[in-house]
């Protein structure tokens, strides 16, 4: 997780919850210092252009672009520091958000790193109109290169679809919560 508070929740014996990402990122330091780093990958540049192109290019979305590239960024070579060590796989990275998380475990994919890369997208994280700007930096680049989104309904996997022209195959519809008995 990015973020870790409180203790953790017992889980399976064959499943590990690592917390040293959040235990990162709650470090300023090294928040800086990914934002610098993301003026050396193409993808930073590649959303530059989008905006450009889209006529959505601002200082606040440039601000979106350099924080969501730097969490991306520190996802990334943490995972990278971390499979490296690995055990035998299959490795399969699960984010809840569909976000700078699941960026770079996208990142570790394709770097042969993971496995299977998934993640679940709620609203804020699905449409543009709930962001500043109308504007979800990163998203296009990077959605396409998951094995599954799970969205909460048809009209969420439509509009990222549409949207974002992310495959259908990959947004599987679950929604949250538990079905009730009937009375």
């Amino acid at each position: 997780p990015l973020t870790a508070m409180g203790g953790a929740r017992k889980t399976p014996k064959n499943i590990r919850i690592d917390t040293s990402l959040a235990k990162k990122t709650s470090k300023k330091w090294i928040r800086l210092f990914y934002c610098a780093q993301t003026l050396f990958y193409p993808f930073f540049y590649k959303e530059i252009v989008f905006l450009a192109k889209e006529g959505k290019l601002s200082l606040k979305n440039l601000g979106e672009v350099i924080l969501c590239s730097s969490m991306t960024l520190l996802t990334f070579k943490h995972l990278k520091a971390h499979l490296e060590k690995k055990e035998e796989g299959p490795y399969c990275i699960y984010s809840y958000w569909n976000e700078a998380s699941s960026y770079g475990a996208a990142l570790a994919r394709k770097d042969g790193l993971v496995d299977i890369v998934v993640s679940r997208a709620h609203g804020y994280d699905v449409y543009e109109e709930r962001r500043a700007n109308n504007y979800m930096p990163l998203k296009r680049q990077f959605a396409k290169q998951l094995d599954s989104i799970f969205v909460l309904s048809k009209s969420a996997q439509e509009y990222m679809h549409k949207t974002y022209t992310i495959p259908k195959h990959i947004l599987q519809i679950a929604p949250l919560g538990v079905p009730l008995p009937e009375k």
